[in-house]
């Protein structure tokens, strides 16, 4: 549950940077997680999986809180407005977002059903089921 919170934080900031156009640190974020992740893995590696899963989630929380910092000192006066919540852009926003509601839903069935059918013909790797797709 961590993790996730921590990844979205991350893929928050690291969106934001992007999209403000603050490319050079963008471009940065993965070179700097994965920096990160090897620096701890090296001095973790003795507990062994969990201390590879620690290193993931340290690095994580690291970044994060490098681009918060970073993203509050380059543009300030977007962290410093009050935010105001309008109905009628609540509306479009709900409205513009019910495509990408049922799309995404649509490939969780999708995916579902395809992985569903795999166990059903013991299909145990991705080249059993390319070679059953060929014969289809």
């Amino acid at each position: 549950m961590l993790a996730s919170i921590i990844s979205v934080i991350y893929n928050i900031f690291l969106a934001y940077t992007q999209g403000m156009g603050f490319v050079y640190i963008y471009s940065s974020g993965e070179f700097l997680r994965n920096l990160i992740t090897f620096l701890f893995i090296i001095f973790l590696i003795k507990f062994n999986l969990i201390g590879i899963v620690y290193s993931y989630l340290i690095s994580s929380i690291i970044v994060s809180i490098i681009f918060v910092i970073i993203s509050i000192k380059k543009s300030p006066y977007v962290f410093s407005q009050k935010i105001k919540i309008e109905i009628p852009f609540l509306k479009e926003l709900f409205v513009y977002s019910i495509p990408i509601f049922l799309s995404g839903f649509g490939g969780i069935i999708i995916s579902s059903t395809i992985f569903i059918e795999f166990k059903k013909m013991d299909v145990h790797d991705e080249t059993e089921a390319l070679e059953l797709a060929r014969h289809v």
